[in-house]
């Protein structure tokens, strides 16, 4: 489901589109960044799968485009278009910033080891095969830990080159209609989903050693 859904996002993506209107094209859209937004909460091969694909910069993009503040007609006028498209960003930039996180965890406490302590041999988690590799790989052999700060350190230069900052500032910044409880519970998740995504920006660059 999120290889389709990111392929349509992206082929409409590349077509100009009149994104005020509420046409079937710009529903499709939008339901493409709703499917991305679900697939990537709770999937993690479907986030990976985002990230290899530079989705990002195609979510920022998307969001970015005149008409996606509008209110959405697919979820009945209480939230803007763009809803989707931002906590799917979140959600990727969230489980980068996660991924740094438990590497310095593991760098600690591997520091704090007692020197004394038995070598570990050949085969076990930390130099073992991937058969044997945790979920962010071996902390010692080939460079890995190095392999996933640039990678993350590029998904975060992808997303400032996708303009999420002043997107997210737009957002943020926006108005919140109280007198209308549908519409602003809508609001508010968009302000959230970009507040996540600007403190897991920021944490990768705060947290990132190259």
């Amino acid at each position: 489901a999120a290889h389709i859904a990111f392929a349509v996002l992206s082929s409409l993506g590349s077509q100009n589109l009149m994104s005020e209107r509420d046409s079937p094209t710009s529903q499709l859209r939008e339901a493409a960044g709703i499917v991305l937004k679900a697939m990537s909460s709770c999937s993690s091969s479907a986030t990976s799968f985002l990230r290899s694909n530079r989705a990002i910069s195609v979510l920022m993009a998307a969001a970015s485009e005149e008409g996606m503040m509008q209110n959405s007609s697919l979820r009945a006028e209480w939230a803007p278009r763009c809803l989707g498209m931002l906590e799917a960003g979140a959600i990727i930039m969230n489980r980068a910033w996660t991924q740094l996180k438990c590497k310095s965890s593991s760098d600690s406490d591997e520091d704090d080891e007692d020197v004394d302590s038995p070598p570990m041999m050949p085969g076990n988690s930390f130099y073992g095969g991937d058969e044997h590799m945790g979920q962010y790989g071996s902390i010692h052999g080939g460079g890995s830990s190095m392999n996933l700060s640039k990678s993350n350190l590029d998904l975060l230069l992808e997303a400032i080159d996708a303009g999420a900052i002043p997107l997210a500032s737009l957002v943020v910044f926006s108005k919140i209609e109280f007198h209308d409880q549908p519409k602003a519970c809508g609001s508010i998740r968009a302000k959230i989903a970009c507040c996540r995504l600007l403190s897991a920006m920021f944490g990768i660059a705060r947290s990132d050693g190259t």
